[in-house]
C-alpha cells in the first residue's frame, strides 16, 4: 500500500515541478506524463497477474479521467471568459483535445457552447476526436483485445 502511494505521489511531485518550469501551456501534458510514469510504475503488479484485462482498465478508466480534465478545462475557461478574468490559453485546450482528450474537449464545447465561432476548434477538436478513437481501435487491435478475437 505505501508503495503504491509513493508511486502516485513523486510522478504528481514531478508534474507539479514540469508545470512551474514550463507554465500553464504544458498543464496537461505535466500530469499526463505523470499518470504514465505511474502506470509504467506499476505495470508490473498488472503484468504479473497475467491477465489483459486490468491493464485496459486501466487505461480506460485514465482515458475517463482525462476527459473528465479537458471537460473541466473548457468549463474553466468558459467561466473566466464570462468573469473577464485570465484564461486559459487556446493552445492548452487543443492540447488537451489531442492528448486522447478529444471526447471531454468537443462535448466541452457543445454543451458549454465554448469557443464553437473559432474555426480552429471547428475542425481541430472532432479531429483530435477522431485520432483519438484511431488510437484506441489500433490499440485494442495490436493487443487483441476486441471481444470477438
Amino acid at each position: 500500500m505505501v508503495l503504491g502511494c509513493c508511486g502516485l505521489v513523486f510522478p504528481l511531485i514531478g508534474s507539479f515541478v514540469f508545470l512551474i518550469f514550463f507554465g500553464n501551456l504544458c498543464t496537461p501534458f505535466a500530469i499526463f506524463v505523470g499518470v504514465l510514469y505511474y502506470a509504467r510504475h506499476n505495470m508490473t503488479l498488472f503484468i504479473r497477474r497475467n491477465t489483459m484485462f486490468y491493464v485496459l482498465l486501466a487505461v480506460g478508466a485514465a482515458l475517463v479521467v482525462w476527459n473528465i480534465i479537458a471537460f473541466a478545462l473548457y468549463a474553466i475557461d468558459k467561466r473566466r471568459a464570462e468573469k473577464k478574468q485570465w484564461r486559459i490559453s487556446e493552445a492548452t485546450l487543443l492540447i488537451s483535445a489531442f492528448l486522447m482528450g478529444g471526447l471531454g474537449a468537443l462535448l466541452g464545447m457543445r454543451l458549454l457552447r465554448h469557443k464553437t465561432q473559432h474555426i480552429q476548434f471547428k475542425i481541430l477538436v472532432p479531429l483530435a476526436l477522431v485520432l483519438n478513437l484511431v488510437v484506441i481501435f489500433l490499440v485494442l487491435h495490436f493487443t487483441g483485445s476486441f471481444p470477438w478475437q
